[in-house]
């Protein structure tokens, strides 16, 4: 009965530096740019702590600066980020992603959406 044999290979799980390189190709492209947080966001000074307690509340309207992804346990993406004070540390990429907005976009926000009869240097906040 050849119809009845069971295949007895495992399916062979992802290594942490599997995870981690795929999660990396996915966070690049938003490296560079500036970042305001719209939801508090936990930033940690080293990847040794991002589970503890000794981690920093990045609060609503804080400007944050990725220019990293760094690989964190079990091959999660985290971004190295600074902040606007000159302090470093990391955040949980998924995490970063789910709780911030481009700063371009607060800043036309801000400044009110184009209209019709205004200059370029006007758009462009230059009023």
């Amino acid at each position: 009965m050849t119809g009845c044999t069971r295949n007895n290979t495992a399916i062979r799980q992802p290594t942490d530096d599997e995870l981690f390189l795929r999660a990396k190709a996915k966070y690049e492209r938003s490296l560079g740019s500036d970042y305001v947080v719209v939801t508090s966001v936990f930033v940690c000074a080293t990847l040794d702590n991002v589970d503890s307690t000794k981690c920093d509340a990045a609060g609503v309207n804080t400007k944050l600066h990725p220019d990293a992804v760094e690989q964190g346990p079990l091959g999660i993406a985290y971004y190295h980020v600074k902040w606007t004070d000159g302090r470093t540390g990391y955040v949980k990429a998924s995490e970063f992603d789910a709780s911030v907005t481009f700063a371009e976009l607060v800043e036309c926000k801000r400044h009110g959406n184009p209209r019709v009869g205004m200059s370029a240097k006007q758009v462009v906040g230059q009023t």
